[in-house]
């Protein structure tokens, strides 16, 4: 940190971090730079919602793309086996 503040006093730090959303800072990282370089709360919450979002986002875009991995997740979301049976229920 100290050779970060070296380079860049807390108003260039603060500008960077806005203009990026954050982007590239972990979420831990971010939330110690809202605090060390009091940015709003809210603002970088809706940051880090963003990109969580982007991460779910950019594995559907995978998914379109992939249509055997999207066939594969299909499968098993309606609960059909590799072998194209209905597995039986067992009860608990």
């Amino acid at each position: 940190m100290c050779w970060l503040r070296s380079l860049a006093d807390a108003d260039e730090l603060r500008e960077w971090i806005e203009r990026r959303q954050g982007a590239g800072i972990s979420p831990q990282q971010l939330r110690f730079w809202e605090l060390v370089l009091e940015l709003p709360h809210r603002r970088v919450t809706k940051w880090l919602r963003a990109q969580r979002r982007s991460v779910w986002d950019q594995r559907l875009h995978f998914m379109s793309f992939h249509p055997e991995v999207l066939s594969a997740a299909q499968k098993s979301a309606d609960g059909i086996s590799a072998a194209g049976k209905t597995p039986s229920l067992r009860r608990l």
